[in-house]
């Protein structure tokens, strides 16, 4: 049984990487999907990709950067204005920076938490009261190995940006479930995708990294769990390499 079709899921960067990836996930799973990214050439491009595998695909693509909280609300408030409801959202977007910390220029740091942490703040407090009204959803962080154990300087503030989000949801998780809404983060350790490029350190597809499509298989079984069970905290290591 398909306990997600029809869904509305909405998912940050979703043009490409892993957002991309769990896009192609859950729309085989006949979910309706609310792609938000800044870069509208590649949503176009994967909005075309869907709806070639599945014409009758229920989607729109969202142009939105998720560290200005006032486009944050306008595109929440066009995804309830398109699909009605909101039923899980996916706070994936995220940037990626290494380095010794006094390389880093003041705005590479505000940056970066602006995106890796501030991003899932704004969704979820537009996010959370729909699915309090609707007395039911599902808040998915995309967080990352980088914040369950001590990682090597370089990676400091990365894994600072990161390790806030653990503290937050936390912090939220017992509440939010007296709305039956289920707050549940995966921590994936390194995966092939562009993150790191982006970035400035292109490492081609090294044998530590995870493919993006597992861990958009494992984003859909926590979703698909029974509703009284919540996966609050998956820990995903790459076989030899924790």
């Amino acid at each position: 049984m398909n306990k997600l079709k029809n869904k509305v899921v909405l998912i940050t960067g979703a043009s490409a990487g892993l957002g991309k990836a769990l896009a192609m996930k859950l729309n085989k799973l006949n979910m309706k999907l609310a792609l938000v990214s800044r870069n509208e050439e590649n949503l176009n491009r994967i909005k075309q990709e869907l709806l070639n595998k599945n014409s009758k695909a229920d989607l729109e693509v969202f142009m939105c950067d998720v560290s200005k909280p006032q486009e944050v609300k306008q595109t929440v408030d066009e995804v309830l204005s398109k699909f009605g409801r909101i039923d899980i959202l996916i706070n994936n977007a995220a940037i990626w920076a290494e380095g010794e910390l006094e390389e880093h220029l003041d705005e590479q740091l505000a940056r970066l938490f602006e995106v890796n942490t501030l991003g899932y703040m704004y969704f979820t407090k537009c996010v959370a009261p729909i699915m309090k009204k609707q007395k039911q959803g599902d808040i998915i962080f995309i967080n990352s190995i980088a914040a369950t154990w001590e990682f090597p300087a370089d990676f400091a503030p990365y894994a600072a940006s990161k390790s806030a989000l653990f503290t937050f949801a936390e912090s939220l998780r017992k509440e939010y479930a007296k709305y039956n809404i289920r707050l549940m983060s995966i921590y994936p350790p390194g995966m092939d995708t562009e993150i790191f490029k982006r970035a400035g350190f292109d490492y081609g597809i090294a044998e530590w990294m995870t493919k993006k499509e597992y861990i958009a298989d494992i984003v859909a079984y926590m979703l698909q769990a029974p509703r009284d069970i919540s996966l609050s905290h998956v820990i995903v290591n790459k076989v030899g390499f924790n």
